[in-house]
């Protein structure tokens, strides 16, 4: 079984997961071919479930549950009436990053948003009383995030922006990047991701990332905050990435949020960078980093 996902990941890819894990690596590939426990975000605290079946916390979020099975969603009144959003674990974790930035007063910018899970998530953090704008790139798609809005009764603007380019408004003191990617942490669940990445894709992505936060940069003002994050497991497009930014934007630097994780995730990484991975963290593989800018 392991041979037969070696020959479907890049090359490249095993070879730097071995360099960074050693003999761990190949329980994180394994772990990568594992179709993702459902889990789902109660939107108030005064939502209750219904489901027949077991749920576990997820640890780093009050509201978080795992699904011992997977309900037709579609068929639950509940679902229907916004009680609960279907998100898995690891993005659920942005709330500990992001809780302490998003308020009454935030000027929030939600980059390639849809489905409109975190931009959603952030409206709930602030009792719908942040200015929240979610942008994305496809129109489709942004009616996605217009449609879990209402349902979940989240208060924000949407609107289509290729984030490599958009300039329309800035100033915000939230800026969330979650970028395009490889995709490499989320294969168990889209396991066609494994037929089709490969090295020039990853480099072509990689070089797509960087533009975008060169320009989403600018939109965070003075003091602010911005956060990139991806569901790849790829140092290039994640840690290297970021250090490539801080490299050629001195007027950002990492912002610590050690203080904020569970005992098992302190010190795991770069201070202000933290990768979530399936073998070890029971949810799809993700990264988050998160910058302020110097206020001068």
């Amino acid at each position: 079984a392991v041979a037969k996902v070696k020959t479907m990941l890049p090359v490249d890819f095993i070879e730097s997961m071995h360099q960074q894990l050693g003999g761990e690596a190949e329980l994180l590939i394994r772990a990568l071919e594992t179709e993702p426990v459902t889990s789902i975000r109660l939107n108030t605290k005064e939502d209750v479930l219904t489901f027949e079946c077991d749920t576990d916390e997820v640890p780093w979020h009050l509201d978080g549950y795992y699904l011992s099975e997977r309900p037709q969603f579609t068929l639950d009144p509940l679902f229907h009436a916004g009680c609960y959003y279907v998100q898995e674990a690891s993005s659920m974790f942005l709330q500990q990053v992001l809780e302490q930035y998003v308020d009454s007063s935030s000027i929030v910018l939600d980059l390639c948003a849809a489905p409109g899970g975190k931009s959603t998530h952030m409206a709930a953090l602030s009792e719908n009383k942040a200015d929240i704008l979610a942008l994305d790139i496809n129109s489709s798609r942004t009616e996605l995030i217009r449609e879990n809005a209402a349902r979940l009764g989240a208060v924000l603007r949407t609107g289509v922006a290729d984030s490599s380019v958009y300039d329309e408004e800035d100033g915000f003191d939230l800026v969330l990047c979650d970028a395009p990617c490889s995709g490499l942490g989320i294969m168990g669940g889209k396991p066609d991701i494994r037929l089709t990445i490969n090295y020039e894709r990853i480099t072509e992505i990689t070089q797509k990332q960087k533009v975008i936060l060169d320009n989403v940069s600018k939109l965070v003002k003075l003091g602010g905050v911005l956060v990139y994050s991806t569901c790849t497991v790829n140092r290039g497009e994640n840690e290297d990435q970021v250090q490539s930014f801080l490299d050629s934007h001195s007027d950002f630097e990492l912002d610590d949020f050690d203080n904020i994780l569970p005992d098992r995730l302190k010190s795991s990484g770069v201070k202000g960078m933290l990768t979530l991975l399936p073998d070890t963290d029971g949810c799809e593989g993700f990264f988050i980093s998160r910058m302020r800018r110097k206020n001068g």
